[in-house]
């Protein structure tokens, strides 16, 4: 038996692998925009669902820590429809 396209099974099969790889090309996307626009940065997790992707990231100033929180919403061409960000006080825990 052959499937296409249009079976059940095939069809959400083919749903799932898009879907994973739109998240898992918006993870790459919102490193690079990590990496290449704040070179100071360490980018600590991202977490994708659907169009949005999550990244917590570190920056060390001296004796200061802080971590960025941002929300990142890509298009479905890959650019950035939609971004909101803060910057709080890491805490570092110490042994």
């Amino acid at each position: 038996m052959t499937l296409t396209q249009h079976d059940s099974l095939s069809g959400t099969l083919h749903s799932l692998l898009t879907d994973r790889t739109v998240r898992e090309r918006n993870k790459e996307l919102a490193r690079s925009l990590v990496a290449d626009g704040y070179p100071e940065l360490t980018c600590e997790s991202l977490l994708a669902d659907g169009d949005r992707v999550t990244v917590r990231a570190t920056v060390v100033n001296g004796e200061s820590r802080w971590s960025l929180i941002a929300e990142i919403r890509f298009d479905g061409a890959g650019k950035v429809a939609e971004y909101h960000d803060f910057l709080v006080p890491a805490v570092v825990q110490r042994a």
